[in-house]
């Protein structure tokens, strides 16, 4: 839906994004199965392996190419699990900026998109469970209800790729 906004042009020439994938999932308790998330020597990585890797995957599918730069700073310094990290990536002329924490006690899985023409607001779309809204040019486009599976097409579409299908996004 957000692909199709951006290659139809309802935006114009995008000169901006803004996109976070936040929540408070530190210093609460872990179910046993999901303490590995907290081991250095387990998992490799922090917010950005845990949850801010499928916004980048987001941006690379909406834009239909990968960042030509990407720069990024994360806290704490040094630790292999980061807490927050911010990506900043340059598209050809456009700018994104991907935020990633695991320290926002309001979640924010959101994405702006800011074009000459326009302007999209997706909230709330980031996560197994979509209940967000999604507003193009400050009209309400679709409210989600948070029985879509994000996911879900994802995997349809791996399947179909390592069967030796065509795939639409893999």
């Amino acid at each position: 839906m957000i692909r199709d906004i951006l290659n139809k042009g309802k935006l114009g020439e995008i000169s901006f994004i803004e996109s976070k994938w936040g929540q408070l999932s530190i210093n609460r308790k872990v179910a046993p199965e999901n303490k590995w998330w907290h081991e250095e020597s387990k998992v490799g990585g922090g917010s950005v392996a845990g949850m801010g890797v499928h916004v980048l995957d987001f941006l690379n599918y909406i834009l239909g190419k990968q960042s030509d730069a990407v720069k990024g700073m994360e806290s704490p310094l040094g630790d292999i699990i980061d807490n927050t990290k911010c990506i900043l990536l340059r598209y050809g002329n456009t700018i994104a900026t991907v935020t990633s924490s695991r320290k926002m006690k309001e979640p924010d899985n959101s994405i702006r998109i800011f074009g000459t023409e326009g302007t999209l607001e997706a909230t709330q779309i980031f996560g197994t469970k979509v209940s967000g809204r999604l507003i193009v040019n400050g009209n309400l486009k679709k409210e989600f209800d948070g029985l879509i599976d994000m996911y879900e097409e994802e995997v349809k579409e791996f399947v179909s790729l390592i069967s030796g299908q065509d795939s639409r996004i893999a």
